[in-house]
């Protein structure tokens, strides 16, 4: 990770702007442990979701809810909703998509709907609104690494981890080895941590 990296993993999330993500293209950052992107929030085959209606459809909901446990599950991370990806692997952030209308109500609609759908409750999540024409712009999500791993989403809990540049389900020998990470995780020092890239609260 070089520092232009580090320096953008470990910069407040309230201080994010448009720039930011120009940097993000600019530089290609592909897809790893601790970073996604995502040209748009995950919605099913035929269903109409924000853009179309201004509501949370319960598909967009859990795509992003997937991601999130999954980070927490892991080492922590940032996910980027609006940015287009490369076609082949590793996926590299290519250019800006299309703005997401009314950013800001939908951070504050998808951080409600993630805090009442993960279990244990998450703390630290941050959801964050980047306006960039109107209320029109890209939403950016910071997950910590969490000591209260693992968790889960929906009834009956969906659990995930990071695999290199993958979300995927919790096998059953995986909630051992989360515990084991975190209590070694835990013992680092902050600089430790930072060199690694895991992102905390």
């Amino acid at each position: 990770m070089n520092q232009s990296m580090q320096n953008l993993r470990h910069k407040p999330l309230n201080e994010w702007t448009v720039a930011n993500l120009n940097q993000i293209v600019a530089e290609q950052w592909s897809e790893d442990v601790t970073f996604e992107i995502k040209e748009a929030l995950p919605l099913s085959n035929g269903a109409k979701g924000w853009a179309a209606t201004s509501k949370l459809h319960a598909s967009e909901r859990d795509g992003i809810a997937k991601e999130v446990v999954a980070f927490a599950n892991t080492r922590g991370g940032i996910l980027v909703v609006g940015i287009e990806e490369s076609d082949y692997a590793p996926k590299r952030a290519q250019r800006l998509a299309t703005e997401i209308p009314n950013v800001a109500e939908l951070a504050d609609r998808l951080s409600q709907a993630l805090n009442a759908s993960i279990d244990p409750p998450l703390r630290g999540l941050q959801v964050q609104a980047i306006p960039v024409t109107g209320p029109a712009g890209f939403l950016v999500i910071k997950v910590p690494l969490s000591n209260l791993a693992p968790h889960g989403f929906g009834t009956p809990a969906l659990s995930y981890v990071r695999k290199q540049d993958r979300s995927e389900p919790m096998s059953m020998s995986e909630p051992p080895r989360v515990y084991r990470r975190l209590l070694f995780l835990r013992d680092w020092s902050h600089d430790r941590a930072e060199k690694t890239g895991a992102v905390f609260a």
